[in-house]
């Protein structure tokens, strides 16, 4: 490894076997030119499809992966794979696509003009109508129940510098 700054990418999987390929091609084609380290770390939160074995087979000296025993959910994936990481800032992104590594450089861009914390907010959402209502009453409840303003529209699309990953 040569001096360069250490960005982890940690992706929490449940069954994406069709998607992991896929973007771990993307991360790295994004990713590519960057003047840091990326270290990818893909945690199978207990998929019951060839999801592991996917991960297993990429081609990518810079990818890792973690096979948890069963499905304990996406929270754990992500304590998972942000305690595996020795140092280094994290990007937490979702395996489904719908977090596009087109924006990792402008995570970087924030990050490198003094943010600390860059989240990813959504401007639409893809889902029914029944899903985008969910989410709607999800972040109403929400926003009365905390005392932290949470932008609505947010999801773990995220980079995290190293000092607020420890």
């Amino acid at each position: 490894m040569n001096n360069k700054e250490l960005i982890n990418i940690i992706i929490p999987c449940l069954n994406e076997q069709e998607n992991v390929i896929n973007l771990a091609e993307q991360i790295v084609d994004k990713t590519k030119g960057l003047n840091y380290n990326f270290h990818i770390i893909f945690v199978d939160d207990g998929s019951t499809d060839n999801t592991w074995q996917n991960i297993q087979n990429l081609p990518f000296d810079n990818i890792s992966g973690i096979k948890l025993s069963r499905n304990f959910g996406h929270q754990a994936a992500i304590s998972a794979g942000i305690n595996s990481t020795i140092d280094g800032n994290v990007i937490l992104m979702d395996a489904d696509l719908q977090d596009d590594p087109i924006y990792i450089p402008r995570f970087i861009k924030k990050w490198e003009e003094g943010s600390k914390i860059i989240i990813a907010k959504r401007t639409s959402r893809q889902e029914n109508l029944f899903r985008r209502v969910v989410f709607a009453l999800f972040f109403y409840i929400q926003s009365k129940l905390t005392s932290i303003d949470i932008p609505k529209n947010t999801g773990h699309f995220s980079f995290l510098d190293k000092e607020v990953v420890k």
